[in-house]
């Protein structure tokens, strides 16, 4: 249960919610831009229906690693080492100790591959333009220069 003032507060927040929308949009919108010609690394979500689109709570990309030589924790250390702060996307349930005994892994192809690769990017209301550049410009670094560095 809420209380009066959680209630009121979240009632506050709904009649902001188109500004926050096209914010979050604009700004998952300039790191699609940004990063466009890097699509053979980094893919982004596709909505066929423009009705049916995210609220980018999350800004979760596809990074093809295999094709960097890399993987995902080469990634993140990267960026930690860059104080950008990623987001782990998502661990197969069935990697998780209490489903190991059921063995569904086998129902589920792709899921370990997906995890393998998706990630969330920095992306939260007050995100700024030159701090979108910053991250932009260091996850392209990892993708032209991060294998003949290491």
């Amino acid at each position: 249960r809420l209380s009066d003032i959680n209630c009121a507060l979240g009632l506050s927040q709904l009649k902001k919610i188109n500004k926050f929308l096209k914010n979050r949009r604009k700004i998952a919108n300039l790191y699609k831009l940004k990063l466009k010609k890097y699509n053979q690394f980094i893919t982004f979500p596709k909505y066929k229906n423009k009705d049916k689109c995210s609220a980018n709570h999350l800004l979760v990309v596809k990074i093809n690693f295999e094709k960097l030589l890399k993987n995902k924790e080469d990634f993140f250390l990267y960026m930690k080492k860059n104080k950008i702060i990623c987001q782990f996307h998502y661990i197969p349930i069935f990697n998780f100790n209490i489903f190991k005994k059921k063995k569904i892994y086998n129902k589920l192809i792709g899921a370990n591959e997906y995890s393998k690769q998706c990630l969330s990017l920095p992306l939260f209301y007050n995100l700024k333009e030159d701090e979108i550049n910053y991250i932009v410009k260091k996850i392209i670094n990892f993708f032209e220069n991060y294998n003949r560095i290491n």
